[in-house]
């Protein structure tokens, strides 16, 4: 008996894990779907660090949500996200830079999260794909003149993995838990 109740158990188990796999289409499947894309850049990934120096407190969050138009472009509406949707695009990549949005332990600022995540809804509101990413943290550092005019907190080296690694996985888990409800329209 109590081998019958294991495997039966097991099946349900094994069902449930499939049934929840199954709502999720394949990459494949999704890049098909997809169809072309745009590129809503220069507003959330738009920024303008004045301080260079990660470990000057002052490195972190240095801006509000005006940063979204520092590089010139306007505020994005949903209008516009209407219209690409109408010209036939089927996905939209926002890249998102979140440094100068969180402190220096990676908490996003509420602020910021709420906006972008009005945005991905601007797209999914559409019926467009919405890809987000973690954009201008990552890179190389930038110098001008000998001064260094750009830090990227995520670069591809062993003591930078090491002494950012806990923030980059906080960052990912506070996008996780900000939008844990939605399906395989956002990436």
């Amino acid at each position: 008996m109590k081998k019958r109740f294991t495997t039966f158990i097991w099946l349900l188990m094994a069902f449930g894990i499939q049934s929840q796999a199954q709502d999720f289409e394949s990459a494949t499947d999704a890049v098909k779907n997809m169809g072309v894309g745009w590129n809503l850049g220069n507003t959330l990934d738009a920024n303008n660090q004045t301080v260079s120096d990660i470990t000057n407190d002052a490195y972190w969050g240095q801006q509000g949500l005006d940063s979204e138009t520092c590089w010139g472009q306007s505020v994005t509406k949903p209008a516009l996200l209407s219209m690409m949707k109408n010209a036939g695009f089927g996905a939209i990549r926002v890249p998102v830079t979140w440094y100068n949005h969180m402190d220096a332990n990676g908490k996003v600022d509420a602020a910021w999260m709420k906006r972008v995540h009005e945005v991905v809804d601007y797209v999914i509101g559409n019926g467009m794909y919405c890809i987000i990413n973690v954009h201008h943290d990552t890179g190389a550092d930038s110098y001008s003149n000998g001064k260094l005019t750009h830090y990227a907190w995520i670069k591809a080296d062993m003591d930078n993995y090491n002494a950012n690694k806990e923030r980059y996985e906080y960052l990912w888990k506070q996008i996780a838990e900000e939008f844990k409800e939605y399906g395989h329209e956002l990436l």
